[in-house]
Parts: structure tokens; sequence; C-alpha cells
């Protein structure tokens, strides 16, 4: 069989052919919602091409229909439409009536079962990779069928490449494949690899282009992964110089506006293959380049009018699947912060899966370097590094102030010492004490939320030391290993059930940001435009210890005005004691803490005075705690015993001055003790007509800070921040 009858009879033969891609829009304006919607409409388009047996036609004939069926069925499942969808229940039926004969076919089908459910197929898989197994030539790879031709029968890298994911998917459902199987497949590859760093489509002849080339490395990529002992091996792996050419070369030829040597073709299945290395990876950039970013804008502006991309099912697959597993939003960064700080490579990859698994919402990682901007390190939640030896690392003053930034921002730091190593623990204890001078690493209680998130852990569990640095534990570090435990993919050990607690507490299982969202700084950062002179500032009260449970939500909240509603505002909040000469510059004084509010009689009198003159009070209970709701409560009082705080109705003009609000949405831990509320709940004090104080029970502040604040009493950030701005509208208006 000639190479271009292989291609012609070939699953991928038209999406491999798919015309030239036109010029795109410019890739800093592709948004979330633009994604979204490409989404939506490509997932409508594969629902109108099913056909009522459940399967999709692929366009080229030549009995390749359950192969494009299987794509189908797994396209839709990585862009979130739910396993037991109709749709995908059909696809499956259909699969499962159809015998196990090309290597096309037995892979998509058996990666397609897994991204349904890994368990009740498990048969089927396990079928499809013993088919696989038995097929594999002797050189490592795979042709088209399990025919073998001659000791020296060669296959294609376009086969091995689906055969090498479908054995990966097998292996986690938990289907054994020998070591025999993938030391072939690493070893055909590092034979086939060109002297330019890529990959041809056979291991003869040709040149290399771009999708053969990011096949290549993945493969060796997942072909190489072997199950290091820790901690005798751990850290001791050498850079695999041939995958290092394979990306260079990538980084080399990078572009999203076709398949880079390949002629005008394979362009759709090309963006497959570079989504691929990208996750793999956990990688941000190839060669400098943002590939998901550009890509994304690249997709997008080439859907058609239907929802279709390129020549219809397959080339739409393909580009979803680029959208679904590349777009996955990030939940960790993993810090590169120099030697030694990437001893287990696959920890974050193998982590982030199980949580996905877990959780049933896709999240993805990515590697960033201890030199990149704080924007950077902010795309995602949480920031991770562990290391065997942190005091052979110099951390200049200005990083190690980063690292706090990032938490004031919002962020949360795990850190791991690999292998347990003593001198990792005596370098990040002392690394920590620079960060914050004023404060100690604490041992967390075995009955801390962290143990109990999604996993109730207890016996003989790995010990957590914590920071708090305010509101809530921004810093969690194990001095016992963990990672080499992720390493090595032990799925049930209590490790991945700890390390699924720390993302859930780090995150309160909130919805993260999307990959494309612009990061916004506050305070530490840049504001988007200076302040004019004479611009309002919100005055926070300093007061007793706890004041300053969510440094930035003020400065945020202001920016949001700025942004929202057009005001004059200042680019940081202001801090004052009651006692400050300039009290009364100030139209708004807001007020927060956990617990009670520690005011002298002279203070309390000069807040009144204060209120008298015509000044305004906002205040939360920081995370809905009932020892700052009561200590208010006393405050008001005392302040006036004759107007005592009353709520405040629906027909009051804070609920609409800068747009109606009579909706909003609560955090669980509110919707667990009173399910369904969702009014708008805010207390006053009004005198004369004018609402001099107004309170909220419920946590608005944290929300608006930005961090997840795992059972917090609150409502969310939409519309804390909605609340928040028609409260202060108020007050500058009456």
């Amino acid at each position: 069989m000639t190479v271009k009858q292989k291609l012609t009879g070939s699953l991928l033969a038209l999406a491999l052919f798919a015309p030239l891609p036109r010029a795109g829009r410019a890739d800093d304006d592709v948004t979330t919602a633009d994604v979204k919607h490409a989404i939506d409409r490509g997932i409508a388009y594969l629902r109108s091409q099913q056909m009522p047996d459940g399967a999709w036609v692929y366009e080229g004939g030549g009995g390749w229909t359950p192969g494009a069926t299987a794509l189908a069925v797994y396209a839709l499942v990585h862009t979130g439409v739910d396993p037991n969808d109709a749709a995908v229940q059909r696809g499956v039926a259909y699969l499962l009536q159809q015998p196990l004969n090309r290597t096309y076919i037995v892979s998509l089908t058996l990666i397609a079962m897994a991204a349904v459910d890994p368990v009740k197929y498990g048969g089927h898989i396990k079928q499809a990779a013993k088919w696989l197994q038995d097929a594999q030539l002797s050189n490592g790879q795979w042709t088209y069928d399990s025919r073998r031709i001659g000791r020296r029968a060669t296959g294609d890298n376009s086969n091995t490449q689906f055969a090498v994911l479908a054995l990966r998917e097998a292996a986690r459902a938990g289907v054994s494949v020998s070591q025999s199987r993938w030391s072939k497949i690493s070893a055909f590859y590092r034979k086939a690899q060109m002297k330019d760093g890529g990959w041809g489509y056979t291991m003869r002849g040709g040149s290399s282009y771009g999708s053969m080339t990011a096949a290549g490395v993945c493969g060796l990529a997942i072909s190489s992964h072997v199950r290091q002992n820790c901690p005798s091996q751990c850290g001791l792996r050498r850079t695999d110089r041939n995958l290092e050419k394979g990306i260079q070369w990538l980084a080399a030829n990078f572009t999203v506006t076709d398949n880079p040597q390949a002629g005008g073709k394979y362009y759709y299945y090309y963006m497959y293959a570079l989504e691929r290395v990208g996750v793999l990876a956990g990688r941000r950039t190839i060669g400098g380049r943002d590939w998901y970013r550009e890509g994304a804008a690249q997709l997008v502006q080439r859907q058609g009018g239907d929802g279709h991309w390129g020549y219809g099912v397959t080339d739409t697959c393909f580009a979803l699947l680029f959208f679904g597993k590349g777009g996955a939003p990030l939940v960790v960064n993993k810090l590169n912060w120099g030697e030694g700080w990437n001893n287990d490579p696959n920890d974050m990859a193998n982590l982030t899966k199980f949580y996905s698994k877990v959780t049933k919402n896709p999240v993805g990682w990515e590697a960033v370097d201890i030199r990149a901007p704080l924007t950077d390190w902010l795309r995602a939640p949480i920031l991770y590094f562990n290391g065997h030896d942190l005091p052979k690392i110099d951390f200049p003053d200005g990083m190690v102030q980063k690292l706090r930034d990032y938490i004031d921002q919002g962020g949360f730091i795990f850190a791991e010492a690999c292998c347990g190593r003593s001198a990792f623990d005596r370098g990040f204890r002392a690394l920590v004490k620079r960060m914050y001078p004023e404060d100690d690493l604490v041992k967390l209680d075995p009955d801390h939320p962290i143990y109990f998130m999604r996993y109730k852990l207890t016996g003989n569990v790995p010990e957590l030391w914590g920071l708090n640095t305010g509101c809530r534990i921004s810093l969690v570090y194990s001095p016992t290993d963990l990672s080499c435990q992720w390493e090595m993919e032990r799925w049930q050990s209590t490790a991945f059930k700890l390390g699924v607690n720390i993302i859930s507490y780090a995150t309160g299982d909130e919805p993260l940001r999307g990959k494309l969202d612009k990061v916004v700084i506050g305070e530490k950062g840049e504001a988007p435009k200076p302040p004019p002179r004479g611009a309002f500032v919100i005055a926070q009260v300093r007061h007793g210890s706890d004041w300053n449970t969510d440094p930035l939500a003020m400065t945020k909240l202001m920016l949001h005005l700025r942004e929202s509603a057009g005001f004059d505002v200042g680019n940081k909040r202001k801090v004052v004691m009651l006692s400050d000469p300039d009290l009364f510059d100030y139209p708004v004084l807001y007020m927060t803490s956990h617990g009670r509010i520690r005011l002298s009689k002279e203070d309390i009198d000069r807040l009144r005075t204060y209120l008298e003159r015509g000044g305004f009070l906002f205040s939360d209970a920081c995370c809905g705690k009932s020892a700052y709701d009561a200590s208010f409560r006393e405050l008001v009082k005392q302040l006036f015993p004759n107007h005592p705080l009353a709520p405040l109705p629906a027909t009051h003009p804070i609920f609409g001055i800068g747009g109606k609000i009579d909706r909003v949405q609560y955090k669980p831990k509110v919707l667990e003790e009173e399910p369904g509320k969702s009014k708008p709940e805010l207390e006053g004090v009004t005198i004369n007509g004018r609402t001099c104080i107004v309170y909220s029970k419920y946590d608005l502040t944290c929300a608006i800070h930005g961090h997840p604040c795992p059972g917090c009493r609150g409502v969310v950030k939409k519309d804390a921040l909605r609340l928040a701005t028609n409260i202060v509208l108020y007050a500058m208006t009456y």
C-alpha cells in the first residue's frame, strides 16, 4: 500500500488536507466568552450531524465511521457535555456494536470509553488495549491494522500517536501495559527523529513538519515516563535531549496559522497535536508565544456559520479538543525557582488529573518561572513548589516580597519537602520567616478543615503547617513527601486525597479564572490610570488586631467603581484611626473583623460625631462570623441607643441606585443553612431620613478581595461587588 493510498483511506485524510487558514483576529482580543460561544456552536453542529443509529459519518468514507464516532464522543465529553447525555450514550451504544479491527478505530474507541466511564466500560477498554499491544510492530510502531508483513514491517507516526495516547488512557484506567511496550515506543521515536529535531510521517525519507513533530514530542514524553523509585532515584533524571530537540523544533517553527513545513495540509490535526504538547508539558508558551491564546483566536475566527470547522465532523472534533483540553482553567502554577525545582516532572499533571476526575471539573497546571511577572503567577490560584535543598537558592529580597505580594493578591502558596528532605525543611522555614517576620508557621490541628474538604482524613496522615495572613490560611507546607506518591501514580494513596483536599481548600471549590481572562491586580500593582486630585477614597478603620482581614478588598472595590460607575477614585484605600485629625475628610468609612471590635469611649464618641455630621459607615462581618456580628450590634447600640439596626426594605434606594438588586447568589455555606435563599439582606441605621450606617451580616469583602474562603457565610463576588457599589453610590448621593 502506498503512502498516498494510506492517507486516502485514513480516518484523518480529509482532516489532514483541510484548506489553508485565513488570517485571524488579534490574539489579545479573544476572550473566554468567545471560546465558550465557539464551543457551544461546535457542540450544536456535532449534535446535528449524529445519525439515528448514534454514529457520526466520516466524510471520506472507507469504513472509518466508527473512528469518527469515537472522536465525536471524546470531543463532546471533553468540552463539558455530560457523559450521560443522550447523544453521548447513543454514540457509545453504536461503538459497542463495532468490531475492533483498525488502529485508529480501536485507539479512539478506547479513548472515548475512558472519557465517558472507565469503570463501566473497563472490559471494552481492556479488550482494546490488548488488541493494540498485539498489533504493535517489532520496531515499536503501529500501522492501519494488525497485520505484520515481515520482520521489517513499518508503520507511520500518525497511527502510532493515537495508539500511544490510547495505551496511556488504558494504563490510567488500571489496564496493565507492559514496560517493554513503552520501551519499544521510546526507542522508535528516538530512532525516527530527524537531525533537525523534528519528525515526519514515516521513519524513512521525507522531512519534519509540525503535526508529526508535535505527535513525536507527545509520544516520546508519554513512553519515556518511568515510575521512579523514591527517594533513591528522585531528582536524578537527566534532561531528555531528544524531547528537548523536538520542543526546540516546534519553538523555532511555531505558528498557529498553518501546519509548519506541511505545505498547507493537516491544519486541524496539527492544532490538536500542538495542544497535547502544551498540556502534557505544562507550558504556557512555545517559542515565547502563548500557544493557547493565539490558537484560540485563530479557531474562533475560522469557525463556519453553522458551527463547524474545516471539512466537518473530524476537523470540528479536533478544534473542540483544542479548546476543551487546552483551555481547562489553571488551578496550579508550578514554580521554576532554579536547579532542583522539577524532581518529580509529573506530580502536578497527575494530581490535577485526579482532582479533575474527583470533582468532574477539568483543570490544568502550568510551569511558571520565578522571574515571570506577578500577573503570570496569578493566572492560577495556587503557587506550588518543592525541592530537596532550598538553602542552595538565593532568593533576593525582591523575590521574597513577590511571594508575599502573590498572597496579598489572593493567591495560595503550597510547598512540600520532596522526599521529606530536612535541608528543604530548614530552608523553607527560613524563607517564610523572611516573608513574614512577624508570624510563624503553625502546625494545623487534625480537625482543621483542610483534612475534611472532600476526603475525611484521620489517623496517620501527613502533617501540614500553615500561615494565617488575615482571613484564612494562605500558605500550607508539608514537611512530609507527597510529590513522589503523585509522580508514581499511587492513585489510592493518602497523598492524592490530601492533595485534592488542599486544592479544594485553596480554591473553595469556586469557579476558576478563565484561561484567557486578564489578570488585574490592585494596590501592589499598577493602577489602570492615575487618580485625579481630590479623588474619592474609602477609609478603613483600624481597630484591635483583626481589622485587616482582607487587605485589598476596598482597593479592588474602588477600582471597580472607577471602571463600572465612572467614579474618580484613588488607587488604594486609606487606613485611619478614629482619633486621626483628618477623619472627617473621608465621606465613607469601612469596618470589618472576625471577632470583637475594640474601641475606647473616646473612639465611639468621635465616630458618633462623624456620623451626625454627614459621614457614612459601611461594615460587614468577615466570613459571616457571629462574633463580629454580635460585637457590631453592640457598637451600634452604644452609638445610637434610640436608633437600632433594622433591615432595609426592598424599596430602599440602596437596592436600586446603581442598578436594581432583588436577587443575589449566596455561597454554599449559607445555602446549607438556608436552602433557596436569594434575597439580598442589608441592615441600617436611619436618622432624619438618611441611612448613615449600612451593615451586612453576610460577608462581602472576602469575595471582593478575590480569595476563596472555605466555609465563608457570604455572597459570591459578582453580587458582592454589586451590593458594595450600590452602598457607596448611596453614601455619596444621600
